[in-house]
């Protein structure tokens, strides 16, 4: 959602589609939190525009820790 708000593009996301344990859905509840953000959280997302090459940006990013 995060890359879809940025490039204000927009996203349709079918909640009902992701597989989610009953337990996981019990602890959002039970702490009020987004499924969705919880899924998110910690992860770093790269859109690359045209498509690039990834191997470089990968390399990049090793080198500069």
């Amino acid at each position: 959602m995060d890359i879809a708000t940025v490039s204000c593009s927009g996203a349709f996301v079918y909640g009902e589609a992701i597989p989610c344990y009953k337990e996981t859905k019990f602890i959002c509840i039970m702490f009020t939190v987004h499924l969705l953000g919880l899924i998110a959280s910690g992860v770093l997302l790269i859109a690359l525009s045209p498509p690039g090459d990834t191997k470089e940006v990968v390399d990049n990013m090793g080198e500069s820790g």
